[in-house]
C-alpha cells in the first residue's frame, strides 16, 4: 500500500507544482485596449488589427492661456484580414467623461471603437511623442 502511495504521490506533487506556476503575459499578447503612437499598429484579442494613421493634438497646454480649448484627433484603420475601415475620432478638453466612439462591422460582427485618451496631455511648449489609447469591444 505504501509503495502504491509513493508511486502516485510523486507525479501528483509534480503536477500540482506545475499547475501552481503562473505564466507572465508577453508584450505580444493581444488586448482590447492599446496605446499606439503615430503609424504604429497592434493586433487585438478580437483578431482585429488597429493602426494609428495620424495623430494631431491642438489642445491648450497646461500652464498656457488659450482662446480655444483645441482638440486631439486620431485617424485609425481597423482591419480584419483584407477588409479595412478608417475612422476619425476626436477628443475635446472639458468633456472628460465623453469619449469619441464609432462602430465598425466585420463578418456580420459589430465592434465599438473608442478613443479613450491621447497621452501625454500637452504641457507648455513641450511636444513629446504622443500615443492614442484605443479600445475596441465586440457588441
Amino acid at each position: 500500500m505504501k509503495s502504491l502511495i509513493r508511486f502516485f504521490a510523486a507525479p501528483l506533487l509534480g503536477l500540482s507544482m506545475l499547475c501552481a506556476c503562473q505564466s507572465q503575459p508577453s508584450d505580444a499578447t493581444p488586448s482590447d485596449k492599446v496605446a499606439l503612437g503615430f503609424q504604429k499598429s497592434a493586433r487585438l484579442a478580437s483578431g482585429l488589427t488597429v493602426r494609428v494613421d495620424s495623430l494631431t493634438d491642438s489642445r491648450c497646454p497646461t500652464g498656457v492661456t488659450c482662446i480655444w480649448a483645441g482638440q486631439a484627433v486620431a485617424a485609425v484603420t481597423i482591419s480584419a484580414g483584407a477588409d479595412a475601415q478608417t475612422r476619425r475620432l476626436v477628443l475635446e478638453p472639458g468633456q472628460a467623461n465623453r469619449r469619441d466612439s464609432t462602430t465598425v462591422l466585420f463578418d456580420n460582427v459589430t465592434y465599438k471603437v473608442v478613443l479613450r485618451e491621447v497621452i501625454p496631455y500637452p504641457v507648455g511648449n513641450e511636444r513629446p511623442e504622443q500615443r492614442a489609447i484605443i479600445q475596441i469591444a465586440r457588441l
